[in-house]
C-alpha cells in the first residue's frame, strides 16, 4: 500500500470477515483489493487500533487524516535521532520496499506481490527487487512463477543449504535499499511499532 493510500483509509475499506482491504483511489486510478495477512507481513494489529468509524488514522490535534505525513515522518525522525544519535533515519516508501523484500525472501509470489503493490507490469517488480534477494532466493521466485503461470501447486524445489552471498548489490538504476533495513530484514525483524506516535 502507497503512503497516500494508507493515509486516506476508511474503515469502510476494510473487511474484516475476509481479511482484505478495498483502495479505491490509487495511482493507478485503478481499484484493487489488499490481503492483510501476506508474507511480507501482517497488518491485523494495525488495522485494529484504528478508529472504529471514518478515517482510521487522524491526527490527534484536528480529528482528520494527515495532510502531510512525509513532513510529520520527517519530524518525528528529527526528534528520534535528537534523542538518540545512533539512530538510522528511513524515508516511509522504504518500508514498503522492504515489506516487499520480506515478501519475496518468504516464498511469496512475485505476481501476487506486483498486483498487492500496484505496480503496472510485474517488470516493475522484478526490477526494483530481484537484486535483493540471493540466487537461491530469485531461482525461488521463478519457479514460484512458473507454478503460477501453469496453475500448478506452488511447491517449491529444495535447494541445497548455502551460505548466504555477500553481493548486496542492485540493478542498474533500482532503487537502493538502505544498510540499516537490510541488517533488519537479516535478523529477522519486522516493522512493526512497539511504539504508537501521534503527530501534533
Amino acid at each position: 500500500m502507497r503512503m497516500n493510500e494508507a493515509v486516506k483509509l476508511e474503515r469502510w475499506q476494510v473487511d474484516g470477515r475476509n481479511r482484505q482491504i478495498l483502495l479505491t483511489k490509487t495511482k493507478t486510478s485503478r481499484p484493487r483489493t489488499l490481503s492483510w495477512h501476506t508474507p511480507g507481513g501482517n497488518a491485523t494489529r494495525a488495522l485494529d487500533e484504528g478508529a472504529a468509524n471514518g478515517f482510521l488514522y487522524t491526527s490527534g490535534t484536528t480529528g482528520r487524516p494527515f495532510a502531510n505525513f512525509s513532513s510529520n515522518h520527517a519530524q518525528i525522525m528529527r526528534r528520534i535521532l535528537r534523542d538518540n544519535p545512533l539512530f538510522r533515519r528511513f524515508g516511509v516508501h522504504g518500508l514498503r520496499h522492504a515489506f516487499a523484500v520480506r515478501w519475496l525472501k518468504a516464498g511469496g509470489n512475485i505476481y501476487r506481490l506486483s498486483r498487492h503493490l500496484g505496480h503496472s507490469s510485474v517488470k516493475v517488480t522484478e526490477q526494483n527487487y530481484l537484486g535483493f534477494l540471493t540466487v537461491e532466493e530469485q531461482e525461488q521466485v521463478q519457479f514460484q512463477a512458473d507454478r503460477f503461470l501453469q496453475g500448478s501447486p506452488q511447491i517449491p524445489p529444495q535447494q541445497p543449504e548455502k551460505p548466504p552471498s555477500n553481493d548486496q548489490s542492485a540493478p542498474k538504476g533500482a532503487w537502493q535499499f538502505p544498510v540499516h533495513l537490510q541488517e533488519v530484514l537479516a535478523e529477522g525483524k519486522g516493522f512493526e511499532p512497539s511504539i504508537r506516535l501521534d503527530i501534533v
